[in-house]
């Protein structure tokens, strides 16, 4: 989905741009943000757990990977609506 960003929005990705280090910022929605970072959460926790040695570790990773390919995020599982 394509929007038209605000005079605000853009001042805010041009100061987010610090050229001289090459990192760029991104602005997004609060609850895809906050869906980012509880699924990463998560994701320390299973790491924790030593979710890799689990029976069925690599098939899981294998299915992942397949769906990232054949799939293009827009954000809708997060419940971003644009």
């Amino acid at each position: 989905m394509i929007t038209k960003l605000s005079s605000e929005m853009m001042a805010a990705i041009q100061l987010g741009y610090d050229a001289k280090q090459g990192v760029k910022q991104i602005l997004v929605n609060e609850a895809y943000f906050k869906a980012i970072q509880r699924d990463s959460e998560f994701l320390e926790v299973l790491d924790s757990q030593c979710v890799h040695m689990w029976s069925g570790y690599n098939e899981a990773v294998e299915i992942h990977e397949a769906a990232l390919r054949d799939t293009e995020m827009d954000g809708e599982e997060y419940g971003y609506e644009g």
